[in-house]
């Protein structure tokens, strides 16, 4: 069971970190946009009318993904 546990946790770990990655990548990316729209409130203002849900999910499923990614490498620690 033990084994079992521990593959598991290397299985999320190894998802969680390319998840991270990606996650990293767009963030980057988003990071850049803000600048042609003035700052980073009125590219939300503008962009976040006209996502999907299917895409906000995924945005959202993302940010918990990283926190839950960080809280097992702090307990891991």
């Amino acid at each position: 069971m033990g084994k079992l546990l521990d593959a598991l946790a290397s299985l999320a770990g190894a998802l969680l970190e390319k998840f991270s990655a990606v996650i990293e990548t767009v963030l980057n990316v988003l990071d850049e946009l803000p600048k042609l729209f003035g700052g980073f409130l009125d590219f939300l203002g503008i962009l976040f009318p006209f996502l999907p849900s299917e895409i906000t999910l995924l945005l959202t499923f993302g940010v918990v993904a990283v926190v839950f990614a960080a809280i097992i490498k702090a307990i891991r620690s």
